[in-house]
């Protein structure tokens, strides 16, 4: 297993059917529609970004479809440091279904930011597919 190029379809195949680590033929298309249901998503963003956001909002609230796992994991989005908003973190919320950051905004402004997978994942280990988030202020 150790030897295994995980960055090799073929490879990591053959592996799967060698071990018999599944007791049927592997059908990939039904493995990652199930992986891809189990994914929690994001249910809503406050303030909403598809309308102009107040430059005075000071907090930004992300809701998820199932209780989140505590780790987090945000990054810049397409515009980089300059379109960051975020300057800080409220936390999660004592059902684990939102984290709400603490927002620095400018007035007439475009915003960007990526909410990752690799840090935000539901309490059993199923990872979020990474969200883009864009806003522009008022």
């Amino acid at each position: 297993m150790i030897e295994v190029d995980f960055t090799n379809e073929a490879a990591v195949e053959a592996f799967l059917a060698k071990t018999r680590y599944y007791p049927e033929p592997l059908d990939k298309a039904q493995l990652l529609r199930t992986y891809e249901a189990n994914q929690p998503h994001v249910t809503s963003i406050v303030p909403s970004p598809n309308a102009l956001v107040d430059p005075a909002t000071t907090e930004l609230r992300i809701t998820f479809s199932t209780p989140m796992d505590t780790p987090i994991y945000t990054n810049y989005g397409p515009g980089g440091q300059d379109e960051f908003p975020l300057v800080g973190r409220v936390g999660w919320a004592a059902d684990k279904l939102s984290y709400t950051y603490k927002v620095s905004l400018k007035p007439n402004h475009h915003y960007s930011f990526t909410v990752r997978g690799g840090g935000f994942r539901s309490l059993d280990g199923h990872p979020l597919k990474d969200v883009e988030v864009n806003f522009t202020t008022k």
